[in-house]
């Protein structure tokens, strides 16, 4: 599953990621935070790629969210900051990984 506010990342990032890994089908997107919760809590996807940047509920309490509802839901943030304490955030709500978009 793929989270991000911008339809063109989404856009590139389905068929690259589609064409490059065997057996991964993004079953789904969303646009914002509140969303992908409520997508992922209900399709419990093998991995959830998200945005840091995103509008509604915000990345990290949707991660959250994600992680109690769907425990092994592996999730990777994908963002444009590089910041420490960005990437000490993201692995405190449990994600699997963090790739910096630049």
């Amino acid at each position: 599953m793929l989270v991000d506010d911008h339809k063109f990342v989404v856009d590139l990032m389905k068929p690259l990621l589609e064409s490059q890994i065997p057996d991964l089908e993004v079953i789904k997107s969303a646009d914002d935070g509140t969303k992908a919760v409520a997508l992922a809590s209900e399709l419990c996807p093998d991995l959830l790629i998200m945005d840091i940047d995103l509008p509604g509920i915000g990345c990290f309490d949707a991660a959250q969210a994600i992680t109690q509802a769907c425990p092994d839901t592996k999730i990777m943030f994908l963002s444009a900051h590089q910041h420490d304490e960005y990437i000490e955030q993201a692995l405190r709500v449990g994600a699997r990984g963090y790739v910096v978009k630049n």
